[in-house]
Formats: C-alpha cells, sequence, structure tokens
C-alpha cells in the first residue's frame, strides 16, 4: 500500500491508498521541518503509523510545507524510514502536491496564496516542478509575481 501526506504546518492529511482504492485516510497536527523540533515530527509520525496500524505500507509519498530543500528532503525520508523501516519513499514540497493534485499530468500552473504565497507549474509531466516562491505581502492587498522571485525545483 502507499501512504500520502499533504502536510502543512497547521495540519497534514493522511491516505492510505490500496492500488486506487482509499483503505484509510484522517487528520494530524501538522509539522514544518525548518520550525518543528525532530522530536515532535517523530511523535507525531508514530501517531500516525497507530492510526494506519498494521496496512502494509510499501512506499510513502511526501508533500511537506519545508521541503523545498535537499537538507530537508533527506532529513524528512530518514525520519519516515526510521519509524516504517521501509526505503520507498518520496519528499516533496507541498507546492508540487498542489501541482499534483490539480493538474495531475497535464501542464500548467497552481497557485497557493496563503500566508506565503507559491506557484508551481510541473516540469513534462515529471516529478519535478519549477516554482516561484514569494514572501507574504505586508499589506492586506495582494501583489502577485513580484521580484524577486524565489525560483526552486521540486
Amino acid at each position: 500500500m502507499t501512504l500520502i501526506i499533504d502536510c502543512g504546518s497547521t495540519k497534514a492529511e493522511w491516505v492510505v491508498l490500496d492500488g486506487e482504492n482509499i483503505a484509510k485516510r484522517f487528520i494530524t497536527n501538522g509539522f514544518n521541518p525548518n520550525f518543528t523540533e525532530n522530536e515532535t515530527i517523530k511523535n507525531i509520525i508514530v501517531e500516525a503509523k497507530n492510526i494506519i496500524d498494521n496496512q502494509d505500507v510499501s512506499k510513502i509519498v511526501f508533500y511537506g510545507t519545508g521541503c523545498a530543500s535537499e537538507a530537508n528532503q533527506n532529513k524528512m525520508a530518514m525520519i519516515f524510514a526510521m519509524i516504517f523501516k521501509i526505503n520507498d519513499i518520496e519528499v516533496y514540497p507541498d507546492s508540487l502536491g498542489a501541482c499534483h493534485a490539480l493538474l495531475g499530468k497535464n501542464d500548467g500552473v497552481a497557485c497557493i496564496l496563503g500566508t506565503g504565497s507559491n506557484a508551481c507549474s510541473p516540469v513534462s509531466s515529471s516529478a519535478t516542478a519549477k516554482c516561484a516562491a514569494m514572501p507574504p505581502p505586508n499589506t492586506g492587498s495582494c501583489r502577485c509575481f513580484r521580484s524577486p522571485l524565489k525560483i526552486c525545483r521540486g
């Protein structure tokens, strides 16, 4: 079975897929590896593993806030591997998860308009993406795609 996680700083949605069928779906507290202590992250993941119970998870796909950097991707993969005792683990930024959910394998641009705003476009239907991340505006107005844009790859 495949475990897919969409994790923000506030909440994380966990879905266990058995083929194309949802075997289990639930929500836990979220976390950001830039700001959340490793022990807290581990505790949340252990809590989720206990909820999953004895489902045979053989693959994990994690889309998380704070996971644009290779260092945080590696950190999260190591924590999941330690807890679930598997090696088939993929870690991506949450913006790429929005791209996959909205666009599937089609070309396009997905935008996240929140405290921090992101725009993401998948590259040739692959798991890579070009993302533009913008710091939150200091007013209530919307200033889209203002300079400087931080370009990253998922």
